[in-house]
């Protein structure tokens, strides 16, 4: 017995055993459009098959012979969904971004596939979000936590082939860079004096990291 998958689809390959009762070139002959078609639903293969029982090869002298076979062809969907996430606004040329940004995330399945039924993510690092899936091709998020966060997704289509997981990293640096100096000696001076001032960041770092220690 064959089970159908979604809406008549299959993951795999699949051999039909139908019994022994439709002639290959009756069918050929008769119903010869119908040799090798795809049938993409449950119910129009039920109705070839029907069609197909009700068949009979003659031999010499008008005998039935309901002996016979024939080969269906059964829609196959073998290949995961490949899914593509972007961002707004998109990093510096560093990596990194100084404000919350937006995440979007697309699923497409392969040309003649059974369609994306899902999608699944999840993220790890300054900001967390546990497994999450919804049933639809695209899904949106915003990252607005300051380090570095790890994206994780991938898409599952409507027959149960799951894409292999991808990940996108999103660096979020939202505090400028802390500058300090000496003291004075509060006193009056006749010619310049020179101050050692010092700058650091925590975040994504110094743009210019010779200028960290400037007079």
């Amino acid at each position: 017995m064959v089970r159908h998958g979604y809406r008549g689809w299959y993951s795999g390959l699949h051999n039909l055993r139908v019994g022994q009762r439709w002639p290959i070139y009756s069918l050929a002959d008769t119903h010869g459009s119908d040799i090798g078609n795809v049938y993409r639903s449950a119910g129009s293969l039920l109705r070839f098959l029907q069609y197909c029982s009700g068949l009979r090869r003659k031999r010499g002298g008008g005998k039935d012979d309901s002996r016979g076979t024939t080969q269906v062809a059964l829609v196959t969907d073998a290949t995961p969904p490949t899914t593509t996430a972007s961002v707004t606004p998109g990093p510096n040329a560093s990596g990194w971004n100084n404000s919350a940004v937006n995440v979007s995330l697309s699923s497409v399945d392969n040309p003649g596939g059974s369609g994306v039924k899902q999608l699944t993510y999840a993220a790890s690092g300054a900001q967390t979000r546990s497994s999450t899936t919804v049933g639809s091709a695209t899904a949106a998020f915003t990252i607005s936590a300051e380090g570095i966060t790890t994206i994780t997704f991938f898409g599952t289509d409507n027959v149960g082939n799951v894409e292999t997981a991808k990940t996108l990293t999103v660096r979020l640096d939202k505090t400028p860079p802390l500058i300090s100096c000496g003291s004075t000696d509060g006193l009056w001076h006749a010619a310049d004096v020179s101050i050692a001032c010092s700058a650091t960041d925590a975040g994504s770092g110094l743009a210019i990291f010779p200028m960290a220690v400037f007079l």
